[in-house]
């Protein structure tokens, strides 16, 4: 699937890229954001969190309404701090980095549709607008609510994880980003990332032990 669109330039590379394959096209793949959801989480050391509501803070929150006396740290700025370190700052040089960018731009581009569509899709198959009614009762949102944080922000969210998951693989690897792997392995379980609990990653805290998992399923 996505496979298709790089050219890897090693051997570790394209397990990588492999492995997102086989993450996306999981039976599994999404099933934690349904409520009736029927695989368990297989890997059982994320923190897990159903806060529901909260998510588009925990997962897109900007500055405008992001809350500081939350528990949770800002994912976006995370996410895009990393990304810049990644691609000028990880192992590669400056003049590498700016190589891998011309090489890589076309792939970037004709990948996204598609893993845009895959995300949409796969939504859709989830059957999860039978569950909008139950879930804005359970967490007293509108209905309207429910639909924004499936349809616009989690599909937005989703994309550009896997794009930046995709940005470490080719600027150095998974072996260069904590944070990318553990997002992968969030994926493959079934759920997503949960947000951002803990030291923020200048203070030392690690993805491992401040990444949380959102997964409506149970624990294996």
């Amino acid at each position: 699937m996505i496979f298709e669109f790089f050219n890897p330039e090693s051997e570790q590379q394209a397990i990588e890229i492999r492995r997102v394959d086989k993450a996306l096209l999981s039976p599994c793949f999404l099933s934690g954001l349904s409520t009736k959801s029927l695989y368990e989480i297989a890997k059982s050391d994320f923190l897990l969190t159903t806060d529901f509501p909260s998510l588009p803070m925990r997962l897109d929150g900007h500055d405008q309404y992001y809350d500081k006396e939350r528990d949770f740290e800002n994912y976006t700025e995370i996410l895009e701090e990393e990304a810049g370190r990644v691609q000028f700052c990880g192992v590669v040089s400056q003049e590498e980095s700016s190589r891998i960018f011309t090489a890589t731009t076309e792939s970037f581009n004709k990948m996204t549709n598609i893993l845009w569509n895959h995300i949409n899709k796969k939504v859709l198959e989830l059957g999860l607008k039978a569950e909008y009614g139950e879930l804005s009762k359970k967490f007293c949102l509108e209905i309207k609510e429910v639909e924004w944080i499936y349809e616009n922000c989690l599909l937005t969210v989703i994309h550009n994880d896997f794009y930046f998951i995709l940005k470490a693989i080719v600027f150095g690897g998974l072996s260069n980003s904590a944070l990318a792997l553990r997002i992968l392995e969030a994926y493959e379980t079934g759920g997503i990332p949960g947000g951002w609990v803990g030291p923020l990653p200048e203070d030392d805290g690690k993805p491992e032990d401040c990444l949380q998992l959102f997964h409506f399923g149970g624990t294996s």
